[in-house]
């Protein structure tokens, strides 16, 4: 998407000085399937933790970086048993090259099979460098609930960054990344720069809904709740997708062809599901 797709409407301000803002940006997804049986969850768990594992989590933090128009500086991964995995990114605007490690864009350091280190019971890769003024995290919660048949896997993203780079940006990469079946999005800005006049700014773009940082296409596939206090600089979003299909959600090809009263049955199921995690409480 053109850069012009996630710009919300109003002037452009002339800032004097480093800016010294800080841009947290919070996104969660949820990702559910159905499966029926045991055999069938413990299979699609670990689909799922193939799915957002290690390898893939680095292949949207690299999309991430060139959205946002940043260097990664480090990046530290573990993968975790029996499932999850964790990645750790510091980012840096413009950042120059480590001193001797001309061409590269990232100084990384990699336990091998021998000497590895890595944390008592965790099993994975680790890659561990040094570290910048902005940083990603990702960590993923596979998890199944055996009586109702659902197997679910969270994403958490935590994106923080200073200057001039707006996590923003990669909210639709992001989005598009995941199966976002429903999504949790908070944005705050902290801190205060300068105008050109010298007089204290305590956000440096204009903002009235995280959701004009989403675009249009892919915002009319969801639902969409929020509440922002924009005096705060505090904004939040939840989307939830209109509607699901069973090709989406039913893990074994068998259970694409489920009696219509099982298939209702799941399909009413699945859609309170979705609707207890778009409410984000207890449901009643």
């Amino acid at each position: 998407m053109t850069s012009e797709a996630h710009e919300a409407p109003g002037r452009r301000l002339q800032l004097a000085g480093f800016n010294n803002l800080t841009k947290s940006l919070s996104f969660n997804i949820f990702d559910v399937r159905y499966a029926a049986s045991e055999a069938a969850q413990r299979r699609c768990l670990q689909a799922l933790d193939r799915l957002y594992g290690v390898a893939a989590l680095e292949r949207v933090l690299a999309d991430v970086a060139a959205v946002i128009n940043a260097r990664l500086v480090n990046v530290s991964t573990q993968g975790y048993d029996p499932h999850g995995a964790s990645l750790v990114a510091l980012l840096n605007e413009h950042a120059p090259t480590p001193a001797g490690r001309s061409g590269q864009t990232a100084n990384t350091e990699q336990t091998g099979q021998a000497g590895r280190s890595e944390p008592s019971g965790h099993t994975g890769r680790s890659v561990v460098g040094h570290l910048d003024k902005s940083h990603i995290t990702f960590h993923t919660y596979p998890e199944r609930h055996r009586a109702s048949g659902f197997v679910c896997c969270r994403v958490d993203l935590d994106i923080a960054t200073c200057g001039t780079i707006s996590p923003l940006a990669a909210l639709d990469q992001l989005i598009g990344a995941f199966r976002s079946d429903v999504v949790v999005i908070d944005y705050r800005v902290r801190g205060f720069t300068r105008d050109a006049a010298g007089e204290k700014m305590t956000i440096d773009h204009p903002i009235r809904s995280i959701g004009e940082y989403i675009g249009e296409a892919l915002m009319r596939g969801y639902e969409r709740r929020e509440a922002n206090i924009a005096a705060e600089n505090i904004f939040h979003l939840r989307l939830k997708k209109r509607e699901p299909r069973p090709a989406d959600y039913l893990f074994d090809a068998g259970e694409a062809r489920l009696p219509r009263s099982e298939a209702d049955r799941v399909h009413a199921a699945m859609l309170k599901e979705l609707a207890d995690l778009f409410g984000g409480g207890s449901p009643a």
